[in-house]
């Protein structure tokens, strides 16, 4: 029994003695990213950004043309509203302009108090759709017609 725990202290103290060295730190070989990794990295990123970075500069000129759009619609609806029942504006239609942030989507809306319909219209400021419309024509029996130049 002494003889083992005289073994085991030796043993212990051997290994003391050696040098440390982790196996993953053996070779230079294994330190670091190669140059040829970090080009193919760069490009991989380089690949995905000019694909990506297009779709997400057009969304915004997507967002306009839907706001215009349902501006549009909503405009001529609420012409649709006044011509079935006028005397809740008083008999006359107000027509309406955009209120704030004009820089983006211009807008009118304009109904007639004879009932022969209205036209309300949403054009797009800047971007890529300037200038394009969006309108919503009531005809005088009060039929909704979507219309304009936007895509």
């Amino acid at each position: 029994m002494a003889t083992t725990i005289l073994r085991a202290r030796l043993r212990h103290r051997l290994i003391q003695q050696l040098p440390f060295r982790p196996r993953s730190l053996s070779s230079g070989i294994d330190q670091g990213f190669t140059l040829i990794e970090l080009l193919v990295v760069v490009i991989i990123v380089a690949v995905l950004a000019a694909i990506a970075l297009p779709s997400f500069l057009n969304q915004a000129d997507k967002a306009k043309s839907a706001s215009a759009k349902a501006l549009a619609s909503a405009g001529g609806k609420e012409c649709q509203v006044y011509m079935l029942s006028p005397s809740d504006y008083g008999g006359v239609f107000p027509n309406q302009t955009a209120s704030g942030d004009t820089s983006k989507i211009t807008f009118s809306n304009t109904c007639s108090n004879a009932g022969t319909g209205g036209v309300a219209t949403a054009t797009v400021v800047g971007g890529v759709h300037n200038g394009l419309t969006a309108t919503a024509t009531v005809a005088a029996d009060g039929k909704l017609t979507l219309g304009g130049t936007l895509p």
